[in-house]
């Protein structure tokens, strides 16, 4: 019979017990440290963002040639104008020509699809239509610039214009900081068990 001797059965839960004992403490201690933290950063992490962002298709006067050309002009042309937002003096000259822009915006840019992108406005301060359509300008004057060096005719096309808010919920940051705590938790605990 399985159950005849339960002395080691017993033995098995005492040695469990002390070391889920250890574990739990641990674990206490690291969660409410973890919401200590977190309470005392939570201002600064649940600060609303507000951000813009521009959708745009590159698009190129078609002169007849071959369209196949055209859309591939385009599609590498538009590897150039996100290169661009990434360049500093480029964000301190759009602060200068967009004076609606709150002095932490912050622009960057990325690739969507063949010949779409995507530029973001982000920002503290609230942001207006205005100001996200004078950073399209900005971006569309830099690229005539282009144009006219070049002997070019890239502009943004269907472009559509989009303002939202982002912000942390304090209850989505404190589960987080909890099961980052028993995350912790665990791996001491496998750490003092297997070293």
């Amino acid at each position: 019979m399985i159950f005849s001797n339960p002395l080691p059965m017993l033995s098995f839960f005492k040695r469990f017990h002390k070391k889920s004992f250890f574990f739990w403490h641990l674990a206490l201690i690291l969660a409410v440290l973890g919401q200590a933290v977190f309470w005392v950063a939570s201002p600064r992490l649940m600060e609303t963002r507000h951000a813009g962002e521009i959708f745009a298709t590159m698009g190129v006067e078609w002169n007849g040639t071959e369209l196949h050309h055209a859309h591939e002009a385009a599609h590498f042309f538009q590897n150039t104008v996100v290169g661009w937002l990434k360049f500093p003096h480029f964000d301190s000259e759009l602060k200068k020509a967009v004076p609606t822009l709150p002095p932490d915006a912050g622009v960057s840019g990325s690739l969507q699809e063949r010949q779409n992108m995507v530029i973001r406005v982000e920002s503290a301060a609230a942001l207006t239509l205005d100001s996200l359509r004078g950073v399209q300008d900005f971006v569309q004057a830099r690229i005539d610039a282009y144009n006219q060096t070049a002997g070019t005719a890239f502009l943004l096309a269907n472009t559509d214009l989009t303002l939202s808010q982002k912000s942390l919920s304090y209850f989505t940051g404190a589960l987080a900081t909890l099961f980052a705590s028993l995350v912790l938790a665990l791996a001491i605990q496998f750490i003092r068990r297997e070293f």
